[in-house]
Formats: C-alpha cells, structure tokens, sequence
C-alpha cells in the first residue's frame, strides 16, 4: 500500500473527529473512519484489533455464534450472583436485615442485573468501571471518612462511659466521706458539750476565775466549719458531673445517630452513588473527547507506530526524555513521574485521616486506664484515722496546796474516706473495642492498597474501556500519535525563540556593564 495513502487516511481520521469531539459532540462523524484506517495501517494491526475482541465475548457488542451468546451468559449470571451475594451477606449481617428480606431484596436485583448486562454492552462496561471506582480518590475519601466515623464513634461513647464511671465513684466517696464527717462532728460536738459542763461547774465554784466558754464556742465553731466545706466540695462534684453530663449527653446523641443502621445504610448507598457517577463520568468522557486521560502508550499504539516506521513515515517511539516524564507506558511496572506525584498527593489524606483515628483510640485507652487504676486501687488507700484527746485539770492555789477539780476526758473517733459500696463490682471500666479497632484497621490497609496501587487501578480502567470500545481507541491512540509529532514540530521553533530571548538579554547586560566602566571615563 502507498505511505501517502496511510498519511492521508490518518489525517482525514483524526483531524474532524478531534475538532468535533473537544468541542463537545457526542460521538466522531463517521463510525466507519477507524475501521477504514486499521485495514491502512497494515494486515497486522487489523488482526491483532479483531483478535483482542473475539477473544472476550463479556466485551463484544454483537454475538453471531451460539457458543459465544453462551460464554456472555455465563459471564453475567457469575457477575450478578457474586454482586448478589454481596449484597445479601451486606444487608443479612451489616445492617441487621432478615434473611427473607434480604433475600427479596437482593434476588431480583442480581436477576435484573444480570439480563440487562447480557443485553447491553454500555451496562457490562458501566459495570466493570463501577468495580475499578472503587480504587478511586472520591471512594476513598468515602472509606476513610467511614474509618474515621468508626474509630470516633466507638472511641466517644466509650470515654463517655468510663468517664461516667469516674465521677459516679467520686461522687460516692465524697457522700461517704460526708457522712463519716458528720459522726466525727458529732462526737467532737459531745466532747464540747462535757466540758462545757465542767467549765459551768467550774464557774460556779470561782466566780469567772477560769473561763472555759470561749473554748466551747472555738470548738463549735471549728466543727461547724468542717461540715460547711465538706458540703462545698460535694456541691463542686455535683457542678462538675451536671456539666459532663450535658456534654456527654450531646455526644451520647451523635454516637447514636452515627451508630444508627439507617444511617450506615444510607453511607453505604451514597457511596454506591459516588462510584456508579464516577464510572459514568470517565465513560461519557472517555467516548466524547480524545484528550481526555490519553498520555498511556499501549501496545497498539507501539504496533502502529512500528508500522510506520517499517513504511518510512513519522514515528514517535523511541520517545524523548520529557514525553517520558508526562507520557504512561501501559505495559511497564514503573511509574512515571506524573503517576508518583499523585500517588503521593493520595496518600496525604489517608495518613491524615489514619492520624485521627490513632488519636481518638489513645485518647480511650488513656482514659481507661486512668479509670482502671481508680477502680482498682483506691480501695487500697490507707484509711486516715482522725483521733481527739481532751485532758481537763483545775487546780486551786490557797494556803494548802489542793486540787479543786481533776477530769480526764479522751474521745477518738476514726474516719474513713473510702466506701467499699462505692466501687460497683458489675460496672468496671471497659477497655477500647477490639473488634472497632480490627476494623479500622483493615479499611486502613484498604486504603494504603489502594493508594499505592492506584496508578495501575487507572491504567487497568483504560485497558476495559478500550477492550469494549477498540474502534474509539483506535481514535485515541491517533490523536495521540499526531499530538506528540506536532508538539516535536513546535519544540525547535520554541527552542529557537528561547535561545534567542537569552540572547538578547545577555546583549542587553554588556551594553550595560559596558556603559558603567565608561562613565567614570567620560567625566574623567
């Protein structure tokens, strides 16, 4: 065939169908134009094109053998009874969901699913993107949004529970301890009451020579001032534990709703939403215009390249260093540049969000064991024993030396700080979820996965576009061929202009050290 033949053939190809297509048409001009063109390239690359349909009959739009209506069939009810099952063991076990009902709900689904992929082939490939969606930044911003919502519910609640816990038993104490000071008040109260009897005694025999009042009334004084600060503190713990309570109350609330089945439902089912729109967005983009996500080198693309070359035309491989740094080769595990750049940027927010819930859980398991130690040892405390001695002695010095009075009064009381009854033995502290953090866990790894593997995710979601449609990436593949030429075209012209421009501007900047060293000559 002639070379001029192939040249005009792929100009007439490419050249409306990129114009048409960037300005928003639907679909190229003529559906015949690819076909036409893979007969020009040469009697390899057809074959190789017709060869990677016939061999995946999930993937052909018209079926001619029973054999091959047979395999689609097949492919369907395998597809459909997996997503079936899915769906079954997600409503039976994740959202509580009878078998009946979630029998019910997920047969004709996966029934309805599997008729409409055996008759479209728009639906098998929505489908197989839909899959591939789940690699995909805004599905994973959902799974770690739902990581992040795990880990902080389970972790709020349980804080909230064992802080509860914390104040219920200092609370107790201090009623305890209360009580203890109030019999203790109550036996210093008595001792006061004895010697003030003595003192009246003492009054009545020597006329104001001993006044005892005053130490009555210091000692009333002083118990009714222990009474007065105990109830303080234990109108403080009651401040303090209304206070948590409003605020543990409010987050009880929210835990609940985030706990809620319904709501998990509705995550899930947005979620669904969130990949089913993303599939049909890089499927409408995909068929629409030739620009979009075509830096991928593929084996058809180094097949027609090679054709060229063997008929003496343009060619672009072996390509240049800076068509490397922005172009993807399909077929290689490295990555390009391009591809480490945004495996990076993905990967911030996960780490991110992995930060978070590793603080909340720290956060539970701090307070657990802050309350754990309470529990365990404050029964442990020494108790504090509270002793009063009082010694009463009157002696009259007259002519002979005798004693008036003598008493001798001793009163000791022990007081008690801690309850046994304050420490409920059904009600210890509980410690961080391990089936919460398990979780988080996995859905992390999830993550991590599909942040690193994401440049291959990307690459095998063109690969099913292009196995379902090899006439538009036949297209594709030209646009991209001619795009690479023509900006190897402009590359010596731009580089021209550039040395150039340093040119000039290095001219200009002798001119104007030559200008200096001759001024001071000139006034010279």
């Amino acid at each position: 065939m002639d070379p001029g033949r192939l040249l005009s053939c792929t100009a007439l190809t490419v050249q409306p169908a990129s114009s048409s297509l960037v300005r928003g048409s639907s679909r190229p001009r003529s559906p015949t134009q690819p076909l036409k063109l893979c007969e020009a390239a040469g009697p390899e690359f057809s074959m190789t094109a017709s060869q990677s349909l016939s061999s995946l009959a999930f993937c052909g739009g018209t079926l001619r053998s029973p054999r091959q209506r047979l395999g689609l069939l097949g492919g369907c009810a395998l597809m459909s009874s997996v997503c079936g099952a899915a769906l079954f063991c997600s409503l039976c076990f994740g959202f509580g969901c009878g078998l009946a009902t979630s029998l019910l709900v997920a047969g004709p689904l996966a029934a309805a699913a599997a008729v409409l992929a055996f008759l479209s082939r728009q639906v098998r490939c929505l489908a197989a993107l839909v899959v591939l969606a789940s690699g995909a930044k805004e599905a994973r911003a959902a799974l770690a949004s739902a990581a992040v919502v795990l880990a902080l519910t389970r972790s709020l609640s349980n804080v909230t529970r064992n802080i509860d816990i914390l104040i219920d038993c200092f609370e107790c104490v201090v009623k305890a301890s209360l009580q203890g000071i109030k019999e203790f008040v109550c036996t210093v109260k008595e001792a006061v009451d004895l010697l003030y009897a003595i003192t009246k005694e003492i009054m009545r025999a020597l006329n104001d020579f001993f006044g005892g009042m005053t130490f009555s009334k210091i000692g009333d004084e002083r118990s009714v001032g222990t009474v007065v600060t105990c109830n303080a503190s234990l109108q403080v713990i009651e401040g303090i534990r209304n206070y948590t309570e409003g605020i543990f109350a409010r987050l009880n609330v929210i835990a609940d709703v985030l706990c809620h089945p319904l709501f998990n439902a509705v995550l899930v089912i947005l979620n669904l939403l969130i990949m089913l729109i993303l599939a049909g967005h890089y499927f409408r983009r995909y068929r629409q215009k030739l620009s979009f996500d075509n830096v991928y080198i593929t084996n058809q693309f180094c097949s027609i390249d090679r054709e060229l070359r063997r008929r003496g035309e343009e060619h672009v491989l072996p390509l240049l260093k800076v068509e490397r740094e922005k172009l993807v080769i399909l077929s290689s595990l490295a990555l390009s540049s391009v591809e480490r750049r945004a495996m990076v940027r993905y990967a911030v927010p996960v780490i991110t969000n992995g930060l978070l819930c590793v603080v909340a859980i720290v956060v539970d398991y701090g307070v657990f064991l802050l309350v754990d130690i309470v529990y365990r040892h404050m029964d442990s405390i020494a108790h504090e024993h509270i002793s009063l001695d009082m010694n009463v002695e009157v002696n009259l010095f007259m002519i002979v030396f005798f004693p008036v009075l003598k008493r001798s009064q001793s009163f000791q009381n022990n007081l008690s700080l801690i309850a046994d009854k304050c420490f409920d033995k059904n009600r210890p502290p509980t410690p961080p979820d391990k089936g919460t953090i398990v979780k988080v866990c996995v859905l992390f790894t999830a993550l991590a996965l599909f942040s690193l593997s994401s440049a291959f995710i990307n690459r095998l979601r063109r690969k099913v576009v292009s196995l379902f449609y090899p006439e538009r990436e036949v297209q594709r593949i030209l646009y991209l061929h001619k795009k690479i030429l023509d900006k190897r075209r402009k590359r010596p012209r731009e580089t021209i202009k550039l040395h150039r421009t340093l040119l000039q501007s290095i001219m200009k900047r002798g001119k104007r050290d030559t200008s200096k060293e001759l001024q001071p000559l000139g006034s010279f």
